[in-house]
């Protein structure tokens, strides 16, 4: 189970360390998102060169297959793959298709109700602090804003 952290419990001094670790959180997402973009970018490429690696080592094996058991060429081997990825891209596309309207509704009421959990949390939480803390809270945000807006523009 997860342990719950109290907000309402929390020093001045922990309240800033928990507000200020989003503000550098986000700020190192923008400063190495070119980082980001590039480490992705390679992970697919990697991933779609093993992908690739694999289907000619299947393909080798079944065109291999295809000209022992069938008597056909190559170029006739080549057409029966053609045909078959065709026939299989389009079914896996209509059954894509078919599926996607029930899993888009399903995504969006997980999402809805999840942001609603934490609105409410947040909400129960706000309404909870005293009035003091709330005004560090809003100074502190004010401060982390413009702290990455100043970023942002210079």
């Amino acid at each position: 189970m997860k342990a719950t952290y109290d907000k309402l419990e929390e020093t001045d001094g922990q309240m800033l360390l928990r507000i200020g670790s989003k503000f550098v959180i986000v700020i190192m997402l923008i400063l190495l998102f070119d980082f980001f973009v590039d480490v992705i970018t390679l992970a697919f490429s990697l991933l779609i060169e093993m992908l690739h690696l694999v289907m000619e080592i299947v393909e080798f094996g079944v065109d291999s297959l295809l000209e022992y058991l069938f008597d056909l060429n190559h170029n006739m081997t080549d057409l029966v793959w053609v045909n078959t990825l065709l026939i299989g891209v389009l079914v896996g596309f209509y059954l894509f298709l078919t599926r996607l309207p029930k899993l888009t509704r399903k995504t969006c009421r997980y999402i809805k109700a999840s942001w609603l959990v934490h609105q409410r949390k947040e909400k129960a939480c706000w309404k909870a602090l005293p009035l003091m803390r709330k005004i560090k809270v809003s100074i502190a945000y004010f401060t982390g804003v413009n702290c990455v807006m100043f970023m942002l523009t210079f």
